[in-house]
């Protein structure tokens, strides 16, 4: 069910309208997954599982994420939108990612990495081509003779048909069920009527949720917390601290301010649902040893608990972060109105500097720099300014 409301947010204009925090996300799959991968190698990971391990940790809780963005109403804030942002752009690369991990593990066997990589693109091109084909055809008429029944039995009925239909379509193509269940949702997102399915499963949605999150806490091993607990502990705090000191430089490079950034990393930090999924067939297909998969998976998990915390920590930051950058552009505008003055008086040039100010600042330093040159200063008002 959780994989089918995701897919249902995967419209065209909600895409469109994103569009430079889906660059920040897809920037954040990339780096995160290529140092999650690196880390791997290093605990000795091979490189085919490494790669595996970092696509699917690099993943975040849209469950947790969008939970906390919803009751918080921080939806429309700066981190809001680049969280929405970087969880869709990862909803997206769940679709290679789920796609090659089969194939992945009969390369190892059977096939080449490439050839096995080839298989997975144009099996999901498949998929991607079916979900337009059923979502704006064949789904679209049944939702229409459903709506003029005006039953919503018949209604839902439709929409467990999709489900299950695309899902059947996936698993005969070799890919995995949870994945049918996500291009489902995108599907019905290309229809007219997804405002109405949106409202129909709404009340499922607080229930499943909360199951959700109890297979989270059932998923920690505490076997494998007491049989290792240090590889458990590091593993998961690693994770977090590689995935924030990815996230946050990445945030300020797409110009968010920095209590956004920091917030946007800290509340995305921990692993996801879709995480899960795919050690769990890494694990199904062999690319993963149980013990191994056991033990990410508690990782998982144990980072996906933190997430309160880490959102509540993001809020604390929040404004001594806000504090200290507007400390930062108010030194480098002061920096650069110097440069500029010392500019001027070096090319023996006459500064006028004019504007609505009370102190004014750039004047008084030019005087206090260039005693040998004369500044002048008024007072300059508009008709009628009263200041």
């Amino acid at each position: 069910f959780f994989l089918f409301e995701m897919g249902l947010e995967l419209s065209f204009g909600r895409l469109k309208a994103l569009r430079r925090e889906l660059g920040l996300g897809a920037a954040q799959v990339a780096c995160t997954s290529v140092l999650l991968a690196k880390l791997g190698g290093v605990v000795g990971l091979g490189g085919l599982q490494a790669a595996v391990v970092g696509s699917a940790l690099a993943l975040s809780s849209s469950a947790f994420a969008l939970r906390l963005l919803r009751d918080r109403d921080d939806l429309a804030t700066a981190h809001g939108r680049a969280a929405l942002g970087v969880l869709l752009a990862q909803n997206l690369a769940v679709v290679p990612l789920l796609a090659a991990i089969p194939c992945l593990g009969k390369s190892a066997m059977e096939t080449t990495v490439t050839r096995a990589v080839a298989a997975a693109a144009a099996k999901g091109v498949i998929a991607l081509a079916t979900v337009e084909l059923v979502g704006k055809r064949v789904v679209d008429a049944l939702f229409f003779f459903a709506a003029r029944s005006r039953s919503q039995e018949a209604f839902l009925a439709v929409v467990l048909l999709n489900v299950l239909g695309i899902a059947s379509i996936t698993e005969c193509v070799g890919l995995p069920a949870a994945l049918g269940a996500l291009l489902a949702g995108a599907s019905l997102s290309q229809t007219r009527y997804r405002y109405q399915i949106e409202a129909d499963v709404a009340p499922f949605r607080g229930v499943l949720l909360g199951l959700f999150f109890a297979t989270v806490g059932f998923s920690v091993d505490f076997g494998v917390v007491a049989a290792r607990p240090r590889a458990a502990l590091a593993a998961t705090l690693g994770l977090v601290a590689a995935k924030v000191l990815a996230l946050v430089p990445l945030g300020l490079l797409f110009k968010l301010p920095a209590a956004a950034a920091a917030r946007t990393g800290l509340l995305l930090a921990p692993a996801g649902e879709f995480g899960f999924v795919a050690i769990g067939l890494a694990k199904a297909f062999r690319v993963l040893d149980a013990p191994t998969a056991r033990l990410l998976t508690t990782a998982a998990a144990l980072s996906m608990c933190l997430t309160p915390a880490l959102a509540q920590l993001g809020d604390r930051l929040a404004e001594p972060l806000d504090r200290l950058e507007a400390r930062w552009r108010k030194r480098s505008r002061r920096a650069r109105d110097d440069a500029a003055v010392a500019t001027a008086a070096a090319a023996d040039v006459v500064l006028v500097a004019i504007g609505i100010s009370s102190d004014g600042d750039v004047t008084d330093r030019f005087e206090a720099e260039n005693d040998d040159r004369r500044a002048l200063s008024g007072d300059i008002r508009l008709p009628g300014y009263q200041g």
